[in-house]
């Protein structure tokens, strides 16, 4: 029972790594770079990931203290490996993607990263491996301070994720816009605006290339090729586009975004749209990052839905 006991002890806190990394860490940070692509908070599922992580925790513990002292050393040694060279991929190894212009990944320019990788985690997973199978004998303090000290690394980084979280900038807004008509126009006398952000003019070029069709129909299009866009990021240029203001460095994004859509231009713009018998309606994937808060474009867009009304 003892040695059971000590064997739980130590797989149990070896364990804590893992399980804090991939199952409350991974999903919060998940959470964070996307929230914006959610309708909904992070306390509406971080308690649910809690309760299966201490779950998880408590049964792989039990389980891995049942086997053989040497089987479970193994065990240990290779959750451990396996979690060390997952927060050194993480922390210094993945790569920043091209930034595409529309065409097509290439992924074979890939294919040494891919390599390269793929050897660096099968030598830091032996190597860790072999360090801690072998020191054990000497100091198996040293298998159990490694992990709790990453561990506490992670724990910090996870706090000052949650802090921010609570902030006014995360908080859920459930006005969106509609997208279910996005693919009907009127009979005549449409005006369609496409912005394509991220999308180069030599996308385009080449979708030419191939169909010289491709705008047949389209009544006076044009696009530009010779364009000196303000502002290099989608934030401030479409807001400053449609309402003609210029960014406020003295306040943050948010803030000069509802400005610039309150301004007694943009509302007049709106205004004069709408009395020309015409409605306005806005597309886009990135919602929050184009207008801060939709809420913003009431009055003005009209493909705007509230998803919990009162």
């Amino acid at each position: 029972m003892v040695n059971y006991l000590n064997k739980l002890k130590k797989t149990s806190i070896i364990l804590l790594l893992p399980i804090f990394m991939f199952m409350i860490f991974g999903p919060v940070e998940v959470y964070y770079a996307n929230f914006t692509d959610f309708d909904f908070m992070l306390k509406d599922f971080i308690y649910l990931f809690l309760i299966m992580s201490v779950l998880a925790w408590a049964i792989i513990s039990a389980i891995l203290a049942l086997l053989p002292n040497r089987i479970n050393n193994i065990a240990n040694c290779l959750i451990l490996s396996f979690a060390i060279t997952s927060y050194v991929q993480n922390m210094f190894m993945n790569i920043k993607l091209m930034g595409t212009v529309g065409l097509a990944m290439n992924w074979n320019e890939l294919k040494g990263y891919t390599v390269i990788n793929t050897i660096i985690w099968i030598v830091l997973i032996v190597g860790i491996f072999l360090f801690f199978y072998f020191v054990r004998k000497k100091s198996s303090k040293i298998l159990v301070y490694f992990p709790l000290g990453l561990l506490f690394i992670q724990a910090v980084a996870f706090c000052s994720l949650i802090v921010k979280l609570q902030s006014d900038e995360f908080q859920v807004n459930y006005y969106k816009l509609d997208g279910k008509n996005e693919f009907q126009v009127a009979s005549d006398e449409n005006v369609i605006i496409i912005l394509l952000d991220a999308t180069g003019e030599q996308f385009f070029q080449s979708e030419l290339e191939k169909d010289s069709h491709l705008v047949d129909g389209l009544e006076d299009f044009t696009y530009y090729t010779n364009y000196e866009p303000c502002y290099m990021t989608t934030n401030p240029a479409v807001t400053c586009l449609w309402t003609g203001a210029t960014p406020d460095c003295t306040v943050n994004m948010p803030t000069w975004q509802k400005h610039a859509w309150g301004s007694e231009d943009c509302v007049s713009f709106f205004e004069e749209i709408h009395n020309s018998g015409y409605q306005c309606r806005f597309y886009t994937n990135h919602q929050r990052t184009m207008f801060a808060d939709v809420k913003n474009m009431l009055g003005k867009v009209d493909n705007i839905t509230n998803l919990h009304p009162q």
